[in-house]
């Protein structure tokens, strides 16, 4: 979900000094100016590809979205037997939670620009093989420890994927046709949220909580394959040398800086420490000051993480500004109300995740059905402004 906006503004045609770059044989990554991309022949409102093979290939790409969102609830109802089973403070608890998510956050742009050099299917196949590894690591888990870093792996794999699917998809149709397949994209991801808790619970209650991370290694393995197979489009013929030279390590280094002191900032306050702790206010406030910094040093940067054209872009702005608002109204139901329909009124794992139906039944059929209004008249404005009012309602009622 974080990189929505990836794949709504692949295909718009850029200034060429603003230009994500593709580099090829001819490339000069020492010259003052960056080349444009190849062209984007391969842009269609239809893949040149069967039917068949487009189905195969998009399952695959719904495959990794669908193990990406479910492990993040999955694994919820098993942490009282993990804790059990490997000892840990109220603080570890947390973390094994939180370390995925902060994986993901912060990885995601790096991905996502890593791409731009590299290409799409051979930067998705190492970030799907990232999360296999996090896995299998997270599967032997002996120690709180282990489990902890483990999860950061999968969550540094997952911001690869959810990232590298949403471009994909934008590479391969156009901006009008690509609205349905995003619409199924978050219809695969609300279903995997809805049925993780009562998987993860079967697990533990029936198996091992182990069996929430060796879950995903045949289907990851089987997503695998089939990118590897069937997955063509617009891949750049970069050397390792000249891709390692174009990568903007200042700019990756401070974005995924700034994400992690802030969010470490947040994650701490008010369970760790207090929030008028020293540690708590420092993580904060370096963590807006970097990410200041990053968005002065990536106006003047050679290969740019972010296009400089966005920083002065109202409509991007705004754009990414929904997204967020969107994401916390979201993210923030589906988290916490089966944790109070457990925690407060004793319902089982099954039973909130019968209770939380409503809410994510009717963010599947939206998303498809907003998906198919787009691509048939190619509005989507009044789209945004009708559904955010009617959550706005929906959330003060």
């Amino acid at each position: 979900m974080t990189s929505f906006y990836m794949a709504s503004t692949t295909n718009e045609p850029l200034d060429k000094s603003e230009d994500p770059i593709d580099l090829n044989s001819t490339t000069d990554v020492n010259s003052d100016r960056t080349s444009p991309p190849a062209p984007r022949e391969d842009v269609l409102d239809t893949p040149d590809m069967s039917n068949g093979k487009l189905t195969l290939i998009l399952a695959a790409l719904c495959l990794s979205v669908f193990l990406a969102a479910i492990d993040a609830v999955l694994i919820t109802p098993a942490l009282p037997k993990i804790v059990k089973d490997l000892g840990t403070s109220d603080s570890g608890y947390s973390w094994i939670g939180s370390s995925y998510l902060l994986a993901l956050a912060a990885s995601s742009p790096v991905w996502s620009k890593v791409s731009d050099i590299f290409g799409r299917k051979s930067i998705l196949l190492i970030a799907n093989f990232v999360f296999l590894i996090g896995s299998l690591i997270a599967a032997l888990s002996n120690s709180v420890g282990m489990l902890i870093a483990a999860r950061a792996v999968q969550g540094l794999g997952v911001g690869g994927i959810i990232t590298l699917v949403e471009i994909s998809v934008g590479d391969m149709f156009s901006q009008r046709q690509r609205g349905l397949f995003n619409g199924i994209y978050r219809a695969v991801w609300a279903f995997a949220t809805a049925i993780g808790p009562t998987i993860g619970d079967a697990f533990t209650e029936y198996v091992s909580w182990r069996w929430c991370f060796w879950f995903n290694l045949p289907f990851d393995g089987l997503s695998l394959v089939i990118t590897f197979l069937f997955l063509h489009i617009h891949n750049p013929k970069t050397s390792l040398v000249a891709g390692l030279k174009a990568i903007d390590w200042i700019g990756s280094i401070l974005i995924v800086g700034a994400t992690l002191m802030f969010l470490f900032g947040l994650d701490f306050g008010g369970v760790t420490d207090p929030w008028k702790s020293a540690l708590v206010i420092c993580l904060i406030v370096f963590g807006l000051v970097a990410y200041t910094v990053f968005g002065i040093y990536e106006r003047f940067a050679k290969y740019p993480i972010i296009p400089r054209r966005i920083f002065g872009n109202v409509s991007l702005i705004s754009t990414f500004a929904i997204v967020f608002c969107h994401g916390a109204c979201f993210i923030a139901p589906v988290f916490f109300l089966p944790l109070y329909f457990q925690s407060v009124l004793g319902a089982t794992p099954i039973l909130s995740g019968i209770w939380l139906l409503p809410l994510v039944v009717s963010f599947m059929a939206s998303g498809i059905i907003m998906g198919i209004l787009i691509q048939r008249t190619g509005q989507y404005l009044l789209i945004i402004r009708g559904t955010m009012a009617l959550l706005t309602l929906a959330l003060g009622g």
